[in-house]
């Protein structure tokens, strides 16, 4: 903590150090089919099933195709859609076994705020990140050494991991004045910072 005569600083002090640990095992396998209908046309899918002892297993699907717009395969339409899934970070199961804080901000003389203590809390079931991803390309060779492409990409992600403190249950019974004063003073009671 450094502070001079004017400023106010932030002691954040830890609860005891902890010992925690956890174990991971992994399997998976992938299957890939592609399928060609005429000269024009070749559309793909393909499967992958993850699972591990973090969490619970999955099944990713992606499938996607290839078009010759033109029989000289100059124009060429290229798209495709699928469910991916993103790791688990082995920091994160063992959140709640990590320190929990106390932040505190200090004037030259006297505190300025209340204690405020920070709780490590995991909410709800421990899910992998999801994507859904859609993608949609149309190619046209102009020369010998000229592409033109247009493209659209779309990616939507959910039940990815974010830490917030939860403050809403603080300011439930105050007005925006008096809301806005309990800010400044500081807020006292527990505030876990939870993983949703």
């Amino acid at each position: 903590m450094i502070a001079t005569l004017d400023t106010a600083v932030e002691r954040i002090t830890f609860t005891y150090p902890t010992i925690f640990s956890i174990n991971q095992s992994e399997t998976a396998w992938y299957c890939r089919d592609q399928w060609s209908i005429n000269s024009r046309s070749d559309p793909q899918a393909w499967d992958r099933f993850d699972n591990d002892t973090v969490t619970a297993p999955l099944m990713p699907l992606a499938a996607g195709f290839l078009l010759s717009l033109t029989k000289d395969s100059k124009t060429l339409l290229k798209g495709g859609a699928g469910i991916f899934y993103d790791r688990v970070p082995l920091m994160i199961p063992v959140f709640e076994e990590l320190p929990d804080r106390t932040t505190t901000f200090l004037g030259p003389t006297v505190n300025l705020s209340i204690p405020r203590f920070f709780e490590n809390r995991i909410t709800g079931e421990l899910k992998n990140p999801r994507s859904t991803n859609l993608n949609l390309e149309l190619d046209k060779q102009l020369l010998a050494g000229l592409l033109l492409r247009i493209a659209y990409e779309q990616r939507n992600t959910a039940k990815d991991f974010c830490c917030l403190a939860n403050l809403a249950r603080n300011f439930r019974n105050y007005g925006p004045l008096k809301w806005w004063q309990r800010f400044l003073q500081g807020i006292s009671g527990n505030h876990p910072l939870s993983i949703p």
